[in-house]
């Protein structure tokens, strides 16, 4: 084995000593070179910036300075817990909540270990596509439908923009320039099945779709209880029972008519007319229910013009019969807080009527508000309770029917 000479290593120590001692020297160009012991953490990233690419976040940013070491990892957190682990000075994070408001920061790391994070407020909200609106109710027009709804309950983290809409459920899909409810529909044929859906689109594209609304056709007919006076908070009683069985509803209802009030009989579906003269109108449609519910507005006629207004009871239960031979036709007597002479009459003559004619009628339905002074709007017409009340009735009355 060689040995080194004394010599030799005095010499070797020597020159590890200088080579110490020039580490941490000036130089004669005035630069400060850096030893092991003062190399620090990194220092944060600027320039951070993020934005959503659907349901992930690309962040960018700048490198910061070293601290005297090569940075070895770059840490891009969301709301505080780190997304993402990389070299590059980007990432793309994935797995994240859509429709979630997210806080990115960056740090970056070297031997010593994980410098501070950075300081810029950037928020981003990663998104998805909508959830699926629901249908409330479908309101017929001539040639047109109205479409009431309740809106997704996420909109994906993406503001909705439009709405499209389906009439033969789902298959193919028309787009709307609408964003609230309700949605008008047009172009559609009076009478024509609709198997309506509806979808709500944002940034990312069509989100899903709602159920189908049944095709199934309604129309109401009465004075101003069908027409829905009195309801202030929420719909009449007629909208409620088309919306709990998810009916397309059209109402020719009136304000103060009747069976003989006005006596108006016209080929015209507008002004002043009373229920018989008012059946046609709902033809085109071709209702697959048509309801027919007596008002307050006859008992002069019944007193005055009792041979008339008997006709007239008649002639409106043969004359939907007629009209609507495939229709279920739905009577329900005067429905009112108080009993009158006039009205017993009337409801005698509805009830013979609807008999003669094999027609479905709510014999009960004179009690269904009778002396709930709790339930009036003005004495005459029911408030929002009533015309739930009433609703209610109504449902539980047409589902006892055998169907």
């Amino acid at each position: 084995m060689n040995r080194l000479s004394p010599k030799h290593t005095h010499v070797t120590r020597l020159q590890r000593i200088l080579g110490l001692l020039l580490a941490v020297s000036i130089s004669s160009f005035g630069q400060v070179s850096v030893s092991a012991n003062n190399i620090s953490a990194p220092r944060a990233p600027g320039s951070v910036s993020a934005r959503a690419r659907g349901s992930q976040i690309l962040v960018m940013w700048m490198a910061p300075a070293t601290g005297g070491s090569t940075i070895k990892t770059y840490y891009v957190y969301a709301n505080g817990k780190v997304a993402c682990a990389t070299v590059q000075t980007a990432c793309l994070i994935s797995g994240l909540k859509v429709a979630v408001r997210y806080r990115i920061t960056v740090a970056a790391k070297n031997r010593v270990g994980v410098g501070p994070q950075s300081t810029q407020n950037i928020w981003v909200t990663p998104y998805g596509k909508a959830s699926a609106p629901s249908i409330r109710m479908i309101t017929l027009q001539d040639g047109a439908l109205v479409v009431a709804f309740t809106p997704p309950a996420s909109n994906g983290g993406s503001s909705v923009t439009r709405y499209d809409y389906s009439l033969d459920g789902g298959k193919k899909w028309t787009p709307t320039d609408q964003v609230n409810s309700p949605i008008r529909i047009d172009g559609v044929t009076n009478g024509r099945d609709a198997l309506v859906a509806l979808r709500a689109e944002n940034q990312l594209g069509a989100g899903r779709p709602s159920a189908n609304y049944p095709t199934t056709r309604v129309a109401f007919f009465g004075d101003s209880l069908v027409w829905g006076e009195g309801a202030t908070e929420g719909p009449g009683w007629n909208k409620q029972v088309a919306q709990a069985n998810k009916w397309q509803q059209i109402n020719f209802a009136v304000r103060g008519t009747g069976y003989n009030k006005p006596n108006v009989a016209t080929t015209s579906c507008s002004g002043f007319k009373n229920i018989p003269s008012l059946l046609p109108c709902a033809q085109p449609y071709n209702p697959n229910v048509v309801v027919i519910s007596a008002g307050v507005n006859d008992c002069d006629y019944v007193s005055a013009h009792p041979i008339q207004t008997k006709a007239n009871v008649e002639a409106t239960m043969s004359l939907a019969k007629s009209l609507f031979p495939n229709a279920r036709i739905l009577v329900t007597p005067v429905i009112s807080f108080t009993t009158k002479a006039c009205w017993t009459t009337l409801d005698g003559w509805i009830s013979d009527a609807v008999a003669a004619n094999s027609e479905d009628y709510a014999d009960s339905g004179d009690t269904w508000v009778l002396g709930r002074s709790e339930m009036q709007f003005d004495g005459v017409h029911p408030n929002d309770l009533g015309h739930t009340q009433i609703a209610n009735k109504f449902i539980e009355w047409f589902d006892s029917l055998p169907k």
